[in-house]
């Protein structure tokens, strides 16, 4: 019977995409592991971004509608942290696209964008570095 650790590490070993093995590895699939690990962070950091784009622009209309209110404090903090995080990012857009009718089009431009990117992101630059 082996035990928990052993069949842990004799999963490990037999895949080389899950960890480091015990042998060297040469400069160039270390390069392609860190291009991985980037390739991986960047798309974690736009996916989170769209969600606290989606947050945000959900919580604009309730807010507009009438049925949430800034009164309460975790409505306010939840509104702050989301502006800090989207307004920066949403400025440069903001500058180029008019509003119409009192709409906002940045977030649809910026969503645009974050989709291209991720695209790009998973499908064109794995096979660029490679």
């Amino acid at each position: 019977m082996t035990t928990l650790s052993t069949l842990i590490e004799k999963i490990l070993l037999r895949s080389p995409s899950l960890c480091f093995t015990s042998t060297a590895l040469s400069d160039s699939e270390e390069g392609s592991n860190l291009m991985n690990a980037l390739i991986m962070v960047l798309d974690l950091v736009l996916n989170l971004l769209f969600m606290v784009l989606f947050v945000y622009v959900v919580l604009s209309w309730l807010l507009q509608f009438g049925i949430i209110n800034m009164y309460h404090p975790f409505v306010r903090t939840i509104w702050e942290v989301c502006r800090s995080v989207v307004d920066p990012v949403l400025a440069p857009f903001r500058k180029v696209l008019p509003r119409l009718g009192g709409v906002d089009l940045s977030p649809i431009a910026l969503i645009l964008v974050i989709y291209f990117l991720r695209s790009f992101i998973q499908y064109d630059l794995p096979g660029l570095i490679n």
